[in-house]
């Protein structure tokens, strides 16, 4: 038998290394396609081989460059080109002819009646002869012609209504006409509205019909209705209109000057100005140019890779150093490599459209996220390492990095735990007020005053920071896409009202009061020593939810008296002791709960034995050779602070019940015994767990079961 159960744990041990080589295989996989992937994002350029700041002086040796090179206008100096030719572009208009001939001849049509209408209802025709009334009606008519021809000769824009986007033509109008364009001075082309006005002061002033006085003809021009007849015979042509300012805007020149060869650009020492960085700026984008020839492409390609390979090295050496945890779980590398090639995706997309403003794109989500779910120390490096692969790709990268480090460093301190929606409010507010400061304290530093600061980019900073809030259903997606937990899935495991604990409570009383103060001792502990109280104390809720079954072989819950364990036997008895662990494991895997909840079920006991039964056994037994692995729990033994600090709670409160005298002393004693068999028994080996910290959290339990047995007043009867 025992021959038998050596040949098992050595298979065991072979499966096991099987399954490390694997994994390990698949986790060189990952690192290798996530460099190519950086690799294939980052430019296909040389960089710059100088860093340089506006108002800081030059720190490398006198700049000569070795070909000639434009020199680049500012961005202001091209906005203000841009601006001025959008001011002095005419809005273009089509011309319809065909609207003024039917408009003209609709008023000849109708004017004979109107005319003799007018003539009848005024008693018009005693005042000459008739000749001279219908030489007065052709008069009228001809001069009423001739000023709508000339109206609509020049064109009439249409009446804008209110809420319509009015089309700015205090600068005069380009009309197209049979594709001829005729440019029309301010205030020569008049609305439906302003020519009906001009059109009714000719008619009426000017027009001179004897007999006639302006009072009748100020009427007749009324009878006639002249706004049937003056209409818009123009309309604004957006397309041309578009298509000429592209074509303008695309003929503004970009350089200003030429730099010679040979000709110095800057010393060492002297002050970066305003127009020396114009210029270094126009150096560098010609230099990086130049450096992408294909004679040194591939050198250039080359020292990319070096860098980027370095950089991930340093992740999997902090990872193998601090969290070797997180290195061994293939589900949470392939996490945090997705979140760093998310970045740097954003950078290279900014690299390659420089008119879209860094400031907007929120890379502080990527810490948030990261400290939901890991420590902040592992959030801020990975934070790090990926802000400096992303510093390649964008404009400005030291003041990029630098802006991204502090806020990211704000967000992570200030974002301790998700447990809480306002916690997300705070971390905005806090990110804002850093990236202002950062962002002011750089701008004065480089500009020398306020005036040239460009103030709109706090308007980006602010919304990147209000981006901030898509971190909380994002925790949610990736907390479900790769079975992590986040604080406030802890927080609703841990109410005492979730269904499963209600249950515990029913039918295994004992065992529900056991797992609240084990809850209490172990978060007490945690919080001190570090690690995540919240994870201990949802994980000491559950961790003994397999004593549902059979709940009355537990001594917490025998309120009778009677031990079943004295009518069966010893092995049978272990047997039951020891498979709440794996029942309540699958107990925890039917209600869906988390990976990290089912460890402290399966580690709370680790692989030390139930010794009562054990030595009964053997005392029972004594000629037989017993088998140990009847009497040892499955394992496996702690593998973080979190679940050693329950192990040692769990022993020591259930042991405290059976003190037969409480004070400082016995507690002290019951703690240090126990820890230190749990230790011995090497339960502890593969914990990431300090001496120090065992020795403070052997503090903490005694002082909290002094304080929660600590002698009380007893009142007189």
């Amino acid at each position: 038998m025992l021959f038998l159960s050596k040949q098992i744990e050595l298979m065991k041990k072979f499966l096991q290394k099987g399954q490390i080589f694997f994994s390990r295989i698949l986790l060189g996989l990952l690192l290798i396609a996530s460099v190519a992937i950086t690799f294939y994002l980052f430019p296909h350029l040389g960089k710059f081989p100088y860093e340089y700041q506006q108002g800081s002086p030059w720190m490398h040796d006198n700049l000569i460059p070795e070909f000639d090179f434009p020199i680049y206008k500012s961005r202001e100096e091209v906005s203000l080109e841009r601006d001025s030719i959008l001011q002095a572009l005419k809005p273009y208009f089509v011309s319809d002819a065909g609207i003024g001939e039917q408009k003209i001849a609709e008023f000849q049509q109708v004017f004979p009646t109107v005319w003799q209408q007018f003539i009848d209802k005024n008693s018009l025709d005693t005042l000459s002869s008739m000749l001279d009334i219908d030489e007065m009606e052709v008069q009228y008519m001809s001069h009423a012609s001739l000023q709508m021809d000339s109206l609509y000769s020049i064109g009439i824009l249409p009446q804008f209504v209110e809420g319509e986007e009015e089309v700015d033509v205090s600068d005069g109008v380009i009309i197209l006409l049979n594709k001829l364009a005729q440019n029309r001075l301010p205030g020569q082309v008049k609305n439906s509205l302003e020519s009906y006005q001009e059109l009714q002061i000719s008619m009426i002033d000017t027009l001179n019909l004897p007999g006639i006085g302006i009072d009748l003809r100020g009427q007749l021009f009324r009878d006639v209705g002249f706004n049937r007849f003056i209409v818009s015979n123009i309309n604004y042509d957006l397309e041309t209109t578009e298509s000429m300012q592209k074509s303008l805007l695309e003929e503004v020149s970009l350089t200003r000057d030429l730099h010679l060869e040979g000709q110095r650009v800057i010393s060492r020492g002297d002050m970066v100005s305003a127009d020396r960085y114009l210029v270094l700026e126009s150096f560098r984008i010609e230099y990086e140019k130049q450096m992408g020839d294909v004679t040194t492409f591939p050198l250039i390609r080359v020292g990319q890779l070096l860098l980027i390979l370095i950089i991930f090295a340093s992740l999997i050496l902090y990872l193998n150093q601090f969290q070797p945890l997180i290195l061994q779980s293939n589900q949470k590398m392939t996490f945090i490599l997705i979140l760093v090639l998310l970045s740097v995706l954003a950078g290279s997309l900014i690299g390659k459209w420089p008119s879209f403003s860094v400031y907007l794109v929120p890379f502080i989500i990527v810490p948030v996220i990261l400290r939901a779910f890991f420590d902040s120390r592992t959030a801020i490096f990975i934070h790090v390492i990926t802000m400096l692969l992303v510093g390649f790709l964008v404009p400005n990268s030291f003041e990029f990095y630098i802006m991204q480090f502090t806020a990211g460093f704000a967000a992570i301190v200030s974002f301790a735990h998700l447990q809480r929606r306002g916690q997300l409010v705070v971390t905005i507010l806090i990110v804002f007020f850093v990236y202002f400061l950062v962002y002011l304290g750089y701008s004065i530093m480089q500009e020398g005053n306020l005036r040239s600061i460009e103030w709109i980019n706090l308007a980006w900073l602010a919304g990147n920071s209000l981006l901030i809030l898509f971190s909380y259903p994002l925790v949610y997606i990736f907390e479900k896409l790769f079975g992590f937990v986040s604080d406030v899935t802890l927080i609703e495991l841990s109410d005492s009202n979730h269904p499963l604990l209600r249950k515990m409570a029913e039918e295994a009383p004992g065992t529900f009061q056991h797992s609240i103060q084990v809850a209490n001792l172990a978060e007490s502990v945690v919080r001190v020593i570090g690690g995540n109280p919240l994870l201990v104390r949802t994980g000491a809720m559950y961790h003994d939810i397999g004593k549902m079954e059979n709940s009355i072989f537990f001594t917490e819950n025998q309120v009778t008296g009677i031990n079943p364990h004295d009518q069966i036997d010893r092995k049978k008895s272990a047997e039951i002791i020891i498979s709440h662990v794996t029942r309540g494991a699958e107990i925890a895997r039917k209600h869906k709960l988390p990976k990290s909840i089912i460890d402290f079920i399966l580690t709370h006991h680790g692989t030390s034995r139930t010794q009562y039964f054990y030595k009964m056994y053997q005392k029972e037994n004594p000629s037989e050779d017993v088998d140990p692995q009847c009497f040892t729990y499955p394992g496996p033994r702690p593998y973080s602070m979190e679940t050693a600090v329950l192990m040692m709670a769990d022993g020591i409160e259930a042991a405290s019940r059976s003190l037969p005298e409480y004070n400082e002393k016995t507690i002290r004693e019951l703690v240090e015994s126990m820890v230190e068999n749990q230790f011995a028994d090497k339960q502890f080996h593969d914990a990431e767990i300090t001496f120090k910290a065992i020795s403070r959290a052997k503090e903490i339990f005694i002082s909290k079961l002094v304080n929660i047995y600590h002698p009380r007043i007893q009142y007189p009867k």
